[in-house]
C-alpha cells in the first residue's frame, strides 16, 4: 500500500512516500519514517483519517474500507496536558503594515486571514519561492490548516508546502483562541486575542525561539459591515 507522509515540523523535511503492508504496526511504520528522515520520532505521533494512531495498532485498523492510498500526518506530541501539539507562531507580536504598489502577484492578500508558504508546483513561475495562501473570511483550525482544500498558492492554485508562517490579518475583525504549553510547564494555558483592522493589514511575526507549542489554535475572521467600517475609518 502507498503511504503519503506529511510533516508539520520543518526539521523533518517535506512529504515522503512509503510502501507499507496493512498488517504492519504503527510502531513499525514510525521506524520506516525515521530511516527516511534520519531523525528520531520520539515525542511525535501519527494521525490517520483524523484519528491519532497508537503504536500497537495495525495500519489496517486505522483505515477506511477499500482505501488504496493512506495519508499519515506527523505531529509533535506535547510534554503534558494529555494532548497533541504543533510548534507555531506565538500570535502575540503583530506589526501593522501599509499596502505596497510594488507587491508582486505572489504576495497579493485578501480580506481576512492569509499566511505565507512556499510553492511546490514545478509549473508555477514562483516554484520554490514564498507565496501567499489566501484563506479569507471564516473559521480556521490552524493545526490542520495545510490539509484544507483552500490551502492553495495564490498564483497557480495548487497546494504549496505544508509548512506555513507569518499569519496576516487584512481589513477584518478577528478572534484568536487556543491552548498552548508554556516552556518548562506541564499544564496548558488559555490564549485569546481579538481586534479590528481597517485600511491596512497586520503580520504576526516571531523569532524561532518565540514559537509556542499549541494544542489547539483557532482563527476566526469576519467581514466589517459598511457602517462599522466607516465609524472606525473616521477615527483613524
Amino acid at each position: 500500500m502507498k503511504i503519503i507522509v506529511q510533516f508539520l515540523e520543518q526539521k523533518l523535511g517535506k512529504n515522503l512516500m512509503l510502501e507499507c503492508e496493512p498488517s504492519e504496526t504503527i510502531q513499525n511504520i514510525k521506524k520506516k519514517i525515521e530511516l527516511q528522515v534520519n531523525l528520531s520520532l520520539e515525542g511525535f505521533c501519527l494521525k490517520i483519517n483524523q484519528q491519532y494512531a497508537e503504536d500497537e495498532q495495525t495500519l489496517s485498523s486505522c483505515l477506511n474500507e477499500n482505501s488504496q492510498v493512506c495519508v499519515i500526518r506527523v505531529f509533535k506530541k506535547a510534554i503534558g496536558g494529555g494532548g497533541i501539539g504543533f510548534e507555531f507562531n506565538s500570535m502575540e507580536n503583530s506589526i501593522q503594515k501599509d499596502y505596497s504598489l510594488d507587491a508582486g502577484e505572489q504576495n497579493i492578500i485578501v480580506d481576512g486571514l492569509n499566511v505565507d508558504s512556499e510553492c511546490q508546483n514545478t509549473s508555477c513561475k514562483f516554484y520554490n519561492q514564498k507565496v501567499t495562501v489566501q484563506l479569507g473570511i471564516g473559521t480556521f483550525n490552524m493545526v490542520d490548516l495545510c490539509f484544507s482544500e483552500n490551502y492553495l498558492c495564490c498564483v497557480c492554485k495548487q497546494k504549496p508546502q505544508d509548512l506555513f508562517q507569518n499569519p496576516i490579518m487584512n481589513n477584518c475583525k478577528y478572534e484568536i483562541s487556543g491552548r498552548y504549553l508554556p516552556d518548562g510547564k506541564k499544564n496548558y494555558e488559555i490564549f485569546k486575542k481579538s481586534g479590528e483592522i481597517v485600511k491596512q493589514y497586520i503580520v504576526f511575526e516571531d523569532a524561532q525561539n518565540e514559537k509556542r507549542l499549541w494544542h489547539s489554535l483557532i482563527v476566526k475572521t469576519e467581514r466589517l459591515c459598511l457602517t462599522h467600517q466607516k465609524c472606525i475609518e473616521e477615527k483613524i
